[in-house]
């Protein structure tokens, strides 16, 4: 499933096409230039959700590797790495429950 359709952004675009058919096959020409432009517009749309979720594609990728290659090349680093981020995120949560509390 692409990233796209996953947001249900694709699925918006594609009923706003299809009701720019279904009004076009109704409706008078003096709204075919408002039509056009919707259409160009979502066009537009289309192409540059598609060149956004390409370029995440590629970092999200390129991180993933850079982060394999540092626990490939120093996984006791990596480790100890972890354990102080997952130290971190306890004691903040730690810190929110007792806030909440009082």
């Amino acid at each position: 499933m692409s990233l796209l359709k996953s947001t249900g952004l694709r699925a918006v675009i594609d009923d706003a096409q299809e009701l720019i058919r279904s009004v076009g096959d109704e409706s008078e020409d003096r709204y075919s230039s408002t039509r056009a432009r919707v259409a160009d517009t979502l066009d537009e749309g289309k192409a540059l959700t598609g060149a956004t979720r390409d370029a995440t594609w590629r970092k999200m990728q390129q991180a993933f590797e850079s982060a394999d290659g540092f626990v490939s090349h120093s996984p006791w680093k990596a480790a100890a790495l972890a354990l102080g981020v997952g130290l971190a995120v306890a004691l903040l949560a730690t810190l929110g429950a007792r806030s909440a509390r009082e």
